[in-house]
């Protein structure tokens, strides 16, 4: 289920096949590269874990992924726009998010821990979403960058918020994306 929404979202922006090198799971600190063949080149990807950043270099101009963010994040369901025109930051704050993201539960996406009762809180408590996406150039290559943060809070209480932490899920579809035309 989790790759059925991104497989109606690459048939509608544009098909790629990858091939993937390097540690499963990608291990902090080492990387780990996807090559991915589209109908308009191929482009590698490369993620960095680490920190609260993804960070993946997709061979492409800096131009063409910038101009390939709005249809990503609109293709995520993600309500997001230009932060910093001069710095190439593009995405949204402070979006509240329903019981789905990106077509999936949230907690596919955030660990926001459990709720009392032992379920995912990121599928039962309202959520605040911000996730941003910075492009560097690098030769012929591109540097994204995305970070995402989230707050989460009971629905029926008045309780504290709970800050959640990114899966890294959603980075890598908006990297994969990016790439796939």
């Amino acid at each position: 289920m989790r790759y059925a929404f991104l497989l109606a979202v690459c048939g509608t922006i544009g098909c790629a096949s990858a091939v993937t090198s390097g540690p499963a799971g990608g291990a902090s600190g080492v990387p780990t590269t996807t090559d991915v063949v589209s109908s308009t080149g191929t482009y590698s990807i490369e993620q960095i874990s680490g920190g609260m950043t993804a960070v993946y270099l997709v061979w492409a101009p800096m131009e063409h992924v910038w101009g390939r963010l709005p249809q990503v994040y609109a293709a995520l369901g993600l309500e997001a726009g230009v932060i910093d025109a001069a710095s190439k930051v593009y995405g949204t704050r402070q979006q509240r998010l329903g019981s789905r993201l990106a077509g999936e539960r949230p907690s596919e996406f955030l660990d926001c821990g459990r709720t009392p009762a032992g379920a995912e809180a990121a599928d039962i408590y309202s959520l605040t979403l911000s996730v941003d996406t910075t492009l560097e150039e690098d030769g012929e290559a591109t540097i994204i960058r995305t970070r995402i943060g989230a707050l989460a809070r009971p629905r029926t209480a008045s309780a504290s918020m709970v800050t959640c932490t990114s899966t890294g899920a959603l980075e890598a579809i908006i990297a994969r994306l990016i790439g796939a035309k």
